[in-house]
């Protein structure tokens, strides 16, 4: 999958963004150098308008990570702004892409405005649209090469995915990463895929996995406890749990699950197996 990025820059909302990784690279190459809060959103948010044409020139079709550097939804983004992105990947058809967002409800009430759909239809016109293709667009108000997700942290942010569940899209997912407590109160309906992950790097108490108890790990985890993988780590009692809840419910209702990593110091320190399969 590949990024891109009209949009750079963000303020934190909620507690999974404590130790955001956008932020870490962003000061790491001195793109921002202050916190990403409220207060210096004019400082850390650009727009980038010369890289908003940039999918309809690939000549071959790509998965994309749309706004891996921001969250596109942010109140920061102008609504024609917005309607601007979106237009862009309507048209760049052949490539599939997907949206991250903890900004939900705004995500939906733009998705359901009029006013916003007259708006992503100038901007879908300017952009050389066939008219029969617009009105086909116009009528479903899907985009149905456009993934919307909602990034679900903890059980008190699960009213995020009742926005997504109203939201029109092609497809959309539940992103439980970082992962920070169990998640009892999400309905598994209205969805098509969870994924879920640990968060990488933060403090110990942050994280889904903790170090294999036996001190030649990296020879007999796997042998000794197929949960290690040989990676040295091992989910937490507690996170084996949250994340077992999480896969088996979602079977259930017939909703597709993944496990992106158990994260760690780094993304991939503990793997992304659970009871020895990887999802």
């Amino acid at each position: 999958m590949v990024t891109w990025n009209p949009v750079t820059g963000c303020a934190k909302i909620s507690g999974g963004c404590r130790f955001c990784y956008a932020e870490r690279i962003s000061h790491r190459y001195g793109t921002t150098t202050l916190p990403w809060n409220r207060v210096n959103v004019s400082a850390n948010v650009v727009l980038h308008p010369d890289r908003l044409d940039a999918p309809l020139h690939w000549r071959k079709p790509r998965s994309v990570f749309a706004g891996s550097m921001t969250d596109l939804f942010g109140e920061f983004v102008p609504d024609d702004y917005v309607a601007a992105i979106l237009a862009v990947i309507a048209r760049a058809s052949s490539s599939t892409f997907m949206i991250i967002t903890k900004r939900a409800e705004r995500m939906t009430d733009l998705l359901c405005s009029d006013r916003f759909w007259e708006q992503l239809e100038a901007a879908v016109l300017a952009r050389g649209a066939d008219p029969a293709w617009l009105a086909a667009l116009e009528s479903s108000r899907i985009i149905p090469n456009l993934t919307l997700c909602v990034t679900i942290e903890s059980n008190r942010f699960v009213g995020r995915a009742d926005s997504l569940r109203r939201a029109p899209a092609g497809r959309k997912m539940v992103v439980a990463e970082p992962l920070l407590t169990a998640l009892p109160s999400l309905v598994m309906a209205g969805f098509d895929e969870i994924s879920v992950g640990g968060e990488s790097g933060g403090p110990a108490e942050r994280r889904l996995v903790e170090p294999c108890p036996h001190p030649d790990h990296e020879l007999l985890a796997r042998a000794i406890d197929p949960l290690c993988g040989g990676t040295g780590w091992v989910p937490k009692a507690s996170a084996l749990t949250w994340v077992r809840d999480l896969r088996d419910r979602a079977q259930t209702a017939g909703i597709a699950f993944s496990l992106h990593q158990w994260g760690g110091p780094t993304g991939r320190a503990g793997g992304s197996s659970l009871d020895g399969q990887a999802y």
